[in-house]
């Protein structure tokens, strides 16, 4: 009996094809520490690809993907304009607050897809 072996082609970019996705099968790709006691939870991104998850920048840094502060991205998380993404261990009070990156990925090309469109204001610059 013969069978065929066919592969799917490698994802180059995993953020891209789960950005609309809901069903995930392997562990989730993180862009900085792990949360403390979850290391086995998470992977680290292949080089030159997007993680799912990054974490939070520290305070007075900047996000490496958006750019963004820590407080901006908690904003504009906490709005509901992408998603954040709390963990802990069970018992625990603290955790790590992480950043969904293909919700926040989306999130930037529909602000700028939306300035593309505004019509610029009079004697406002174009």
């Amino acid at each position: 009996m013969m069978t065929s072996t066919t592969k799917s082609p490698p994802i180059a970019n995993p953020a891209q094809i789960l950005e609309g996705s809901q069903v995930l099968t392997t562990q989730p790709t993180l862009l900085g520490e792990p949360p403390h006691g979850m290391e086995a939870h998470f992977t680290a991104p292949a080089p030159g690809c997007l993680p799912e998850f990054a974490s939070l920048p520290a305070p007075k840094a900047r996000c490496p993907i958006s750019g963004g502060s820590r407080s901006w991205l908690l904003d504009h998380g906490e709005a509901g304009d992408f998603k954040l993404v709390r963990v802990r261990q069970r018992g625990k009070m603290r955790g790590k607050v992480l950043i969904h990156v293909p919700s926040l990925l989306a999130w930037l090309r529909r602000e700028m897809e939306s300035q593309h469109c505004e019509t610029p204001r009079e004697g406002g610059r174009p």
